[in-house]
């Protein structure tokens, strides 16, 4: 085998001038790698982050929706009836003030049947 200038012939473990030489290589490049594979490393963080928080995003809107939903029901729930709910005399049923009959025992519901449930 050719020898490098000034070297012996390769063995292992190598020489001291191909050591220095080689080290020199080697610090460099775990230079170059370690700072690639942080900025790697950084950006896969990054964008690991950036996933999560529009997650999070999604689920408050999620969690707005829900809630602004239940309050849309428990208010239309809460409305009050539009027209006045009168007691029919003869049978006690609740029914609107516009179907209701006007009797001599006061409002009435009109079923021909009222009389005879109570």
């Amino acid at each position: 085998m050719a020898s490098a200038k000034g070297c012996p012939a390769p063995v292992w473990p190598a020489p001291a001038c191909l050591r220095k030489y080689f080290s020199s290589l080697l610090d460099s490049s775990e230079v170059y790698f370690q700072f690639t594979v942080s900025r790697h490393v950084g950006k896969v963080i990054f964008w690991i982050v950036v996933f999560f928080l529009v997650l999070l995003a999604l689920r408050l809107v999620s969690v707005w929706q829900a809630r602004r939903e239940k309050q849309e029901q428990q208010t239309r729930a809460r409305k009050p009836a539009d027209e006045p709910m009168v007691r029919c005399g003869q049978c006690g049923v609740y029914l609107p003030k516009s179907s209701a009959i006007m009797t001599e025992r006061g409002f009435g519901c009109g079923d021909p049947h009222c009389a005879h449930q109570r």
